[in-house]
């Protein structure tokens, strides 16, 4: 299954992924798992405000990352989908992570920062 052939209006998802590698003091490969999680499955390291709060783009943490999926099917099976390519990623780059995946419809979802 490919990223885009998740698409259907019908139902929507947001995605929310977060990771921490394990034994990994290379910096350097952050930049190509972002790669890689946007160009396989579209997820972004940022998050945009709803239109009543002006759309705006909010950078997430660095080991953050959302996406908004329409999909017909359930929630687990999105999150099952994602975990199996999450763990390809990891096992190409030769890393050990761990991840949490957040799949939910209906959600409010705020990203802001502390001043």
């Amino acid at each position: 299954m490919q990223a885009r052939d998740l698409v259907n209006h019908r139902l929507s998802y947001h995605v929310v992924v977060t990771f921490d590698l394990i034994n990994n003091k290379d910096t350097s490969v952050y930049s190509q798992i972002k790669e890689l999680f946007a160009e396989r499955l579209e997820l972004q390291n940022y998050t945009s405000t709803s239109e009543d709060e002006g759309g705006k783009e909010i950078e997430l943490p660095f080991n953050t990352f959302a996406t908004i999926y329409h999909k017909e099917d359930d929630a687990k099976d999105l999150k099952d989908w994602f975990s199996k390519e999450i763990a390809k990623i990891f096992k190409e780059l030769k890393l050990k992570a761990r991840y949490f995946i957040a799949v939910a419809d209906n959600w409010s979802v705020g990203a802001y920062f502390a001043k």
